[in-house]
C-alpha cells in the first residue's frame, strides 16, 4: 500500500511539473515574445527623439562632417594668418 501511496505521489507531482511547464512554454514565453515585438515596433520608437534638444536636425553623413571640421580648421589658420 505505502507503494502504490509513493507512486501516485510520483505521478502527481511529475504532472504538475508538466502542467507548470506547459503554462511556461505557451503563457509566460508567448507574452514575453508578445512584448518584446510590440517593444521594437512602439515602445522604442515612441521614446526616440525626433528632434535633438538644439532644435536642429542631425545630419548622421560622417564624410559630410569631416569635410567641414576639415575646412573649417583651414579657414581659422587662414584667419590667423592674415591677423599676424
Amino acid at each position: 500500500q505505502s507503494n502504490d501511496n509513493a507512486e501516485k505521489q510520483l505521478n502527481w507531482s511529475k504532472s504538475v511539473v508538466k502542467q507548470i511547464q506547459v503554462w511556461e512554454d505557451t503563457e509566460v514565453m508567448g507574452k514575453l515574445t508578445e512584448m518584446y515585438e510590440r517593444m521594437n515596433n512602439e515602445y522604442l520608437k515612441s521614446l526616440r527623439r525626433v528632434m535633438p534638444i538644439t532644435r536642429t536636425k542631425m545630419d548622421w553623413n560622417v564624410m559630410a562632417h569631416r569635410v567641414r571640421i576639415t575646412l573649417g580648421e583651414g579657414h581659422e589658420k587662414d584667419k590667423f594668418k592674415h591677423q599676424i
